[in-house]
């Protein structure tokens, strides 16, 4: 039961249906969920661990923080989709440098081997927190050249996806693998979280314009600020 009222006290404060305000006590959530006392302070005491509420002490249950909900349906960042709509995003450049295409980024790309490519590195932050570290690699010389220009600033408002549309280089098709991984000492420092701090990495790769431009990379997405909402249609 505990973990049954868990799980849908969670739901609720990811959808931010509380805000940053108090949650019904405990007396109402053991009336909400049929529930005896026990289960709902083992239920609260699991989503104060997780981080997503605090406990005070002669005062109440309190919404903790509100996550940044990213929907993942279509191929396009946060700024186009995120949830609370006044989160603010915007991305500063690590470096973006070209190279020789390492073999595998050579063959995701469909380059000869040797051939150079652009490798880019960016840290995308949502309301001033660090929340993404995203490594790009293009190999097309004129896409090249047009994210290069935009990316000459150095820091821009959104993220990666906005960078590229800026270039003219709206992603028409995306492939995506996810994974939970725990932080390194390589990522971590740069999303200023503990090394060992849960993380979800995706590995993409994307298609750009109308001549389908590929594109291959990696992010780190906090799990702490953001969570991805999908929609999935079964087909017979």
């Amino acid at each position: 039961m505990a973990r049954r009222i868990h799980d849908l006290l969670r739901s609720r404060l990811l959808a931010g249906e509380f805000g940053l305000d108090r949650l019904p006590d405990d007396g109402q959530l053991m009336r909400e969920y049929r529930a005896g006392r026990s289960a709902i302070r083992a239920a609260l005491s699991a989503l104060q661990r997780d981080g997503l509420i605090e406990r005070k002490q002669g005062t109440g249950t309190f919404a903790r923080s509100l996550k940044a909900r990213h929907r993942l349906m279509n191929a396009n960042g946060f700024q186009a989709s995120i949830s609370p709509a006044a989160s603010r995003v915007s991305t500063l450049l690590l470096a973006a440098e070209e190279q020789r295409a390492p073999a595998e980024v050579a063959r995701e790309l469909g380059l000869e081997p040797g051939a150079r490519c652009l490798a880019v590195d960016c840290l995308t932050s949502i309301d001033g927190e660090p929340a993404v570290v995203l490594t790009s690699y293009l190999g097309h010389e004129g896409a090249r050249d047009r994210v290069t220009d935009v990316l000459a600033s150095g820091i821009w408002s959104g993220d990666w996806y906005d960078a590229l549309a800026a270039a003219g280089l709206r992603p028409r098709r995306r492939e995506v693998t996810v994974e939970a991984v725990a932080l390194g000492e390589l990522v971590a420092p740069l999303l200023e979280v503990a090394v060992g701090t849960p993380a979800i990495r995706f590995q993409r790769h994307l298609w750009l314009g109308e001549t389908e431009i590929p594109e291959y990379g990696f992010s780190y997405n906090r799990g702490d600020l953001i969570t991805f909402l999908v929609n999935d249609l079964r087909t017979p």
